[in-house]
């Protein structure tokens, strides 16, 4: 009876804690000061350069084709950068997919649907690893 106890004060605490943790969205970055990145600063930042997630990764071809592996199935596509630094990806059998960047005082951190995804791995190169 005291290990259930115990068992449910664990289960209690863990599930407490991960309801506390909150998103974090482009507009409380910003008023923290990060900055919203421009179209020249995105395309220093992917062009020629593979972004690695945890499930995919994309590597962005400096003449605008995008190649993408997405759980080991391979997408090609095209990439744009509007001019106020929205990147759009175009792959047939996609809809059309947008986010953008924050400089978060020297973090680079990716912007999807208003949300903060965090910082993942860019290196430079094509580097379709999986």
């Amino acid at each position: 009876m005291l290990r259930k106890k115990y068992y449910l004060v664990y289960l209690f605490t863990i599930t407490l804690g991960l309801s506390a943790c909150a998103t974090v969205t482009e507009q409380e970055l910003i008023a923290a000061g990060a900055t919203r990145m421009n179209a020249e600063q995105v395309m220093a930042h992917l062009s020629g350069k593979t972004e690695r997630w945890p499930y995919y990764e994309t590597y962005y071809r400096p003449d605008g084709k995008v190649e993408t592996l997405w759980d080991k199935v391979k997408f090609k596509g095209t990439w744009e950068v509007s001019a106020d630094g929205k990147v759009c990806i175009k792959v047939p059998k996609w809809k059309n997919y947008c986010h953008s960047y924050l400089d978060n005082h020297g973090a680079i951190t990716r912007i999807e649907e208003g949300i903060s995804v965090g910082v993942k791995e860019t290196v430079e190169g094509k580097k379709l690893s999986r």
